[in-house]
Order: structure tokens, then sequence, then C-alpha cells
């Protein structure tokens, strides 16, 4: 990955990643501001501000905004194209509740695939590279 560029905005994730961990942690604000200018990295990790999560104790739907509002930003700086967006929650680590979760599958190395807390593996599964790219959303 020698030679991309990485921006944080918001988040926490550089702390866990020993090499980026000196990279500056911008505010979550700056990344609509970034991709509207056309200017993102080529990663990047967004955060919403405290108040904008759409954990159920925060306004879900200011939170649902905010995504939706990142989204747009990319579209509006040209981004739509070249970008890949992967909207992820984090449902309190991980970790299930009072029902321990059905056993899914076992892997390869014999380990059990579980919802909740499971191995992961890369995300090229989920691209269709020999597909038309579909056109950006458009506003409602």
């Amino acid at each position: 990955m020698a030679g991309l560029t990485w921006r944080n905005y918001g988040g926490y994730a550089f702390a866990y990643i020993r090499a980026l961990a000196t990279r500056p942690r911008l505010p979550s604000a700056q990344f609509a501001s970034d991709a509207a200018a056309g200017g993102l990295p080529a990663v990047s990790w967004a955060y919403a501000a405290s108040g904008l999560s759409e954990h159920t104790l925060e306004n879900v739907t200011r939170g649902m905004q905010w995504t939706a509002d990142q989204v747009r930003a990319i579209v509006r700086g040209g981004l739509w194209p070249h970008t890949v967006i992967f909207v992820a929650w984090n449902d309190w680590a991980g970790w299930y509740d009072r029902v321990t979760p059905p056993e899914v599958e076992r892997w390869t190395d014999g380990t059990q695939f579980r919802y909740g807390s499971a191995a992961a593996d890369g995300m090229t599964d989920c691209f269709d590279f020999s597909q038309t790219p579909l056109p950006p959303p458009t506003a409602p």
C-alpha cells in the first residue's frame, strides 16, 4: 500500500494501525468539504460526530442524514466513478446479547462462523467488475 494517501475524519481507526497512528485526525465535518472539492485521499475513514451516530441512544434520523450527506458530497465532487463506499454499523463491538447466535458454517480452517463476532475475509467478493458502473444517486 506504499504510495497511497490516507485520512482519518473524526474516528479512531488510526489508533489501531500503528503505521498510521501519527497521521492527523481531522474533524468529521472536513470529510464532506474535502469530498465536495474532489480532494479525498486514496483511503478515508469517516466517523459521524457525537450526536450524529445511528445508535439507539442517539438520533437515528440525524445520523442517517449525515451518512447521506457524505455520499452526496462524493457525488458533488465528481468522485462517484472512482469511489467505493462501505457503510458499517458497530453493533456494540460485535458481541451478542442474551441468545448465542446460530452457527452458520465452518471456515476451511475449522473455525466456526456465527453472526456477531466472526473472522472476516477480504471485500473483493462484494464487487462485480464485469458490471457496467451504476450512475450516482440523485438527490430526493
